[in-house]
């Protein structure tokens, strides 16, 4: 590099110190992205996440990943068993669950990096992780404790498993590998995860016509793919008589693409397509500011068809926007818990392809700084991060109300000397609330209110309500209104 050096202009070489290189940037940013998402420890912990955590204990204490009961939805195994040795060293608590979240998003961090590396260079490769930090979606459901930061993990080994299969067809066994472990973590998409695989077959056959049949790689992953699934499928069979992890989910996925009225399927799916689009592409908008991203975002379509990398990154975006879409919308019309004010929930089903995005990001900003000034990348980069910016600090904020919640109906319990408490959602409010002992009353999740009767809890128990004053009661019912649902609680 070189710089003027005082009078007369002359250019001398600039050498950057040792220690300033890409590898203590990334340092750098690995560092800053922790320290700004420790403020997860101590937030409440979601019901989908205090499930998985009874999963681990049942399969730590009796062996089986299934509970006593089907009154919660059920969800694949993997979860557990990743969580399985973070719950042995640091207790069945929201330490160990948060922890856990902290170490699989540096996991995340790292692999975007890598995945970056080759073809973006060392600097420019730096734009995705930077960008993924603040991504305020994964910071939500990190603090909530579920799955998202694991399927972001997956899907980036699965797409790094497609990329390479297309040099060299052998390491498509990676990306069946990568799909696999994903359907392990999360199913709830049904039938969907195989009609996303039947695209991906019709995108190959585009490109290698017949000869996808006769490719060893190819016919590895789909093995390693379609074995998991019928293992797995099999599984559910013996195990509840059903294929499917939740039928519950699949139920609304069907009463919504075959019995609810065409016209209603497609404004509330396009309606969240559109919703999910806007939000995963926000980091790239800035750049159509600029006449020369106008023009690379009117070519993308013909570019997706000719070049079969640029083709499988905006492959799997669309289909991860799609398939999310419809099951928001599945949820939103059948699930008696769910309203149109809970759409922002939904974003995580299309936040396992935000840091794709960001990786498209690099990949033009890179492609920027090669045939125009530098103002024209780093501008729209920097809006970019100004974007992110105030959503991170709002779903921070976020993080911190939900566990309120939780400090409330505690407090209430310990001011009136309640130490057992008989609750149809036990262990989610046993793992949010230690202090206090739940225990679990067998109701349906399918009503909105429950009702319960004396013959349902030990004759020597009190109804809590009853023992409360009026103030103590409107503030344990708008608690546990604020988690999304109503249960009933007997001490």
């Amino acid at each position: 590099m070189l710089i003027p050096a005082g009078h007369g202009e002359r250019l001398v070489a600039f050498t950057r110190p040792r220690w300033f290189d890409s590898r203590f940037a990334l340092l750098s940013i690995l560092v800053f992205a922790i320290l700004i998402h420790l403020p997860i420890y101590g937030d409440g912990l979601n019901p989908d996440t205090t499930s998985y955590m009874d999963l681990t204990h049942s399969l730590l204490s009796s062996g089986t990943i299934e509970r006593q009961t089907l009154d919660y939805p059920r969800h694949p195994p993997l979860m557990s068993a990743i969580f399985a040795p973070f719950a042995l060293l640091l207790g069945f608590n929201e330490v160990s669950v948060h922890t856990l979240e902290l170490s699989v998003f540096a996991a995340d961090l790292c692999i975007l990096y890598l995945v970056s590396l080759r073809r973006l260079g060392p600097w420019f490769a730096l734009v995705p992780p930077g960008l993924l930090t603040l991504d305020p979606v994964l910071y939500l459901n990190m603090s909530e404790g579920r799955s998202l930061s694991v399927l972001v993990m997956f899907a980036l080994v699965t797409l790094w498993g497609i990329w390479k299969g297309l040099e060299n067809s052998r390491w498509l066994w990676v990306a069946g590998a990568g799909a696999s472990l994903a359907f392990l973590t999360a199913d709830t998409v049904g039938y969907l995860f195989l009609a996303a695989g039947l695209v991906g077959l019709a995108w190959r056959f585009y490109y290698v016509k017949w000869q996808i049949f006769t490719d060893r790689g190819y016919v590895l992953a789909s093995a390693i793919f379609l074995g998991t699934v019928c293992s797995w499928t099999a599984y559910n069979v013996v195990a509840i008589g059903s294929p499917y992890t939740d039928p519950r989910v699949v139920g609304y996925l069907n009463r919504l693409l075959f019995g609810a009225p065409s016209f209603v399927a497609v404004i509330l799916g396009s309606g969240f397509a559109v919703y999910f689009g806007l939000y995963v592409s926000q980091t790239a908008l800035p750049f159509l500011l600029f006449r020369d991203g106008r023009r690379t975002a009117a070519a993308l379509p013909l570019r997706i068809f000719r070049d079969a990398t640029v083709g499988a990154l905006m492959l799997f975006i669309l289909l991860t926007i799609l398939i999310s879409a419809l099951m928001s919308a599945a949820f939103l019309l059948y699930d008696p818990l769910r309203s149109l004010a809970t759409a922002d929930t939904y974003l995580r089903y299309a936040d396992v392809v935000a840091p794709m995005t960001y990786l498209a990001v690099g990949f033009y900003a890179r492609s920027l700084r090669i045939r125009t000034p530098r103002r024209r990348w780093i501008a729209p980069l920097a809006i970019a991060l100004l974007v992110l910016a105030p959503q991170f600090v709002g779903k921070v904020s976020q993080g911190q109300a939900n566990s309120e919640v939780f400090s409330d109906i505690s407090q209430i319990l310990r001011t009136r000397g309640f130490a057992l408490v008989h609750s149809d959602v036990a262990p989610f409010l046993q793992y949010n609330i230690p202090t206090v002992t739940f225990t679990e009353v067998d109701v349906g999740t399918s009503q909105q209110y429950v009702n319960l009767t004396a013959n349902q809890v030990p004759a020597s128990t009190r109804r809590f309500l009853t023992c409360c004053t009026e103030r103590d009661q409107n503030r344990f019912w708008h608690s546990l209104k604020l988690l999304g649902g109503v249960t009933t609680c007997w001490l």
